[in-house]
């Protein structure tokens, strides 16, 4: 049974003609600031028909743009959140004071009953073995035990 499989999974979806929501979003903004500087009464009409043609090709290029297979506008905002984040962390030293404690006589004789393993060159080989061959080379590695630790006073 042959099923198929979704692909483009993350492409958005085209709303509008060949537009996404978001780009959709953008154009109806800047028309709309492009339609005001158009309808502005009080200024000279060079001034706000400059304005409303820059923003409406700004508009444009943030909307339909892309730069390195990523949208414009995606872009505008990492720039927009590089500038706004600091560029060092600082470190604040907080909560309580370090203090050091002696160490009890309970944790000195623990330290003195520590008994070191004897391990041998024929051992660490044979482990070694054991190892590499997960456990299939038949060898089963023969260490010497652990002696028993005496109990804590």
């Amino acid at each position: 049974m042959q099923f198929q499989v979704p692909q483009n999974i993350a492409m958005e979806d085209r709303i509008v003609g060949p537009l996404t929501l978001i780009q959709f979003i953008i154009v109806l903004v800047g028309g709309g600031i492009s339609f005001v500087f158009i309808n502005m009464t009080s200024a000279p009409p060079i001034l706000t028909r400059g304005l409303a043609i820059f923003f409406a090709i700004l508009t444009l290029v943030i909307a339909l743009g892309k730069f390195n297979d990523q949208p414009m506008y995606r872009f505008f905002r990492y720039i927009i959140a590089f500038i706004i984040t600091p560029k060092t962390r600082i470190w604040h030293k907080g909560g309580s004071e370090v203090r050091l404690i002696k160490p009890s006589q309970h944790m000195v004789s623990n330290q003195s009953q520590h008994v070191a393993k004897k391990v041998s060159k024929s051992d660490l080989a044979r482990l070694a073995t054991v190892l590499d061959s997960r456990g299939k080379s038949g060898v089963l590695p023969q260490m010497n035990p652990i002696p028993p630790k005496p109990p804590a006073k």
